[in-house]
């Protein structure tokens, strides 16, 4: 296997559903080993601070049996390989092994506690390592669940005992191990939390870090879902003042440093020009002038007799909207970086930007309208 700062090599599937180029990628990638029930999306939940719905939209294929998912989906600091159905009727071993063997960096083997029949499991744990033998080694780790479903702890500690001789058996040498209680993925005083936190830094050098940096993202996103309707409503009111030749030159800069004030505060900080001038430059010494460009040229298509009154208008009312949001988007993050202290990773604030401009504004399901903050 590959360490993370390396690219995965290519290999070949049976049936893909997805481009494999999509996942062999510098991104640290984590296959999750398990059964059905074992606990792989709670124990993503517990690691990334990801909800369930945020987990359930972001899975993408990648074989016939597994599926990734990427953290955050865009710019992702991290991925998981999650193969289902080990152990079901029609579960090809050898097509995953082949597929994903050289795609992960660490792999995960989660095993329900209260489920004996983990031997599906340790066969595919057995031919992964005749596979990757040298480089495999020491980057394999048992996460236990559902142990707190087994109320007498002489039956905890037999089946406990039973699943680590078989997968360390099948792995050729004892397997680091913790036992965590899932059962609230988002509380990190649950049993295990600080075990499993332990066992994952010392698992692999970049994991703590890597789970650091995901966490935080996460807890900002979380952050600006709140905020996300007082945006959008400030984005239609630029758009809806775009709509008119030559009024939208003044209108729409002073909405938008309505909005950027007003984030500013939200995130307890005092608005500034040295700020603003910080923000920026993390964007890049062309923004501000391509921001004006684009604006002045909105105007005079607007001024165009029949066309730019009609198509120009939309033009300029829609991409005035996407702008507008991406820039309390990238803004927001751009804050609240600074408020934890922590450095703005200027590479991630402008993928925000792109995408919030491309997802957030031109294919939002929130139309531009007359209405007003």
């Amino acid at each position: 296997m590959n360490n993370p700062s390396e690219t995965a090599r290519s290999t070949n599937r049976t049936e893909p559903s997805d481009d494999l180029r999509s996942v062999a990628s510098d991104v640290a990638t984590i296959w999750l080993i398990g059964k059905s029930g074992a606990g792989k999306s709670s124990l993503i939940q517990k690691l990334t601070m990801s909800s369930s719905a945020e987990l359930g939209t972001g899975v993408r294929p990648c074989t016939l049996r597994t599926a990734r998912y990427d953290v955050p989906e865009s710019s992702p600091l991290l991925r998981f390989l999650d193969t289902r159905g080990i152990g079901e009727a029609g579960f090809d071993a050898d097509v995953e092994l082949r597929t994903l063997s050289s795609l992960s960096h660490a792999v995960i083997i989660v095993v329900n506690l209260s489920d004996a029949m983990q031997q599906p499991v340790a066969d595919i744990l057995g031919a992964l390592r005749k596979i990757e033998r040298r480089s495999l080694n020491r980057k394999v780790c048992v996460i236990y669940t559902h142990s707190d479903e087994i109320d007498d702890d002489r039956t905890r500690l037999r089946l406990f005992r039973s699943s680590q001789e078989m997968i360390s058996k099948a792995w050729g040498e004892e397997v680091a191990h913790c036992l965590v209680n899932l059962a609230d993925p988002h509380d990190r005083t649950s049993p295990g939390s600080d075990s499993l936190d332990k066992l994952l830094q010392s698992f692999v050098p970049w994991a703590g870090a890597v789970f650091e940096e995901t966490r935080f993202r996460q807890r900002e996103k979380h952050a600006f879902d709140q905020i996300r309707d007082k945006i959008q409503g400030y984005a239609t009111a630029a758009a809806a003042s775009d709509t008119l030749p030559i009024a939208g030159l003044v209108a729409v800069p002073t909405i938008q440093g309505k909005m950027m004030h007003w984030v500013v505060g939200q995130c307890n900080m005092a608005w500034s020009q040295r700020l603003f001038a910080e923000f920026l430059a993390m964007l890049g010494g062309a923004f501000a002038m391509k921001y004006a460009l684009h604006l002045g040229e909105r105007q005079l298509i607007k001024a165009i007799p029949g066309w730019g009154q009609t198509v120009g208008t939309a033009v300029a009312a829609t991409t005035t909207y996407a702008s507008t949001f991406a820039l309390g988007r990238s803004l927001f993050y751009y804050l609240f970086a600074k408020l934890h202290q922590r450095e703005v990773d200027t590479h991630h604030l402008k993928a925000m930007y792109r995408e919030a401009l491309m997802n957030k504004g031109l294919n939002s399901s929130r139309r531009p309208s007359t209405s007003s903050v």
